[in-house]
């Protein structure tokens, strides 16, 4: 699914929150890696998904563990 759908089938799935997989694993698209993420986080954010996005290998509680856009400051640590 392309982001704006991911978010639509959570919505059409009435679930509590999203939790998106296979964005961050490997960099073989012809955009940057952290493209889609920020665009599913976009549109969650305009129509009020909550979203749970752990780092790699982060253990969590759904509805316990706070969710953090850990991919934006890595991106800047980067770029610096």
């Amino acid at each position: 699914m392309f982001p704006r759908e991911a978010v639509t089938a959570v919505c059409d799935l009435r679930a509590q929150r999203m939790l998106p997989v296979h964005w961050a694993a490997y960099d073989l698209a012809l955009h940057p890696w952290q493209e889609s993420i920020d665009m599913v986080v976009s549109e969650a954010e305009r129509i009020g998904v909550e979203m749970v996005t752990p780092r790699m290998g982060e253990k969590i509680e759904p509805g316990v563990t706070k969710s953090e856009q850990w991919w934006r400051t890595q991106r800047e640590s980067i770029q610096q």
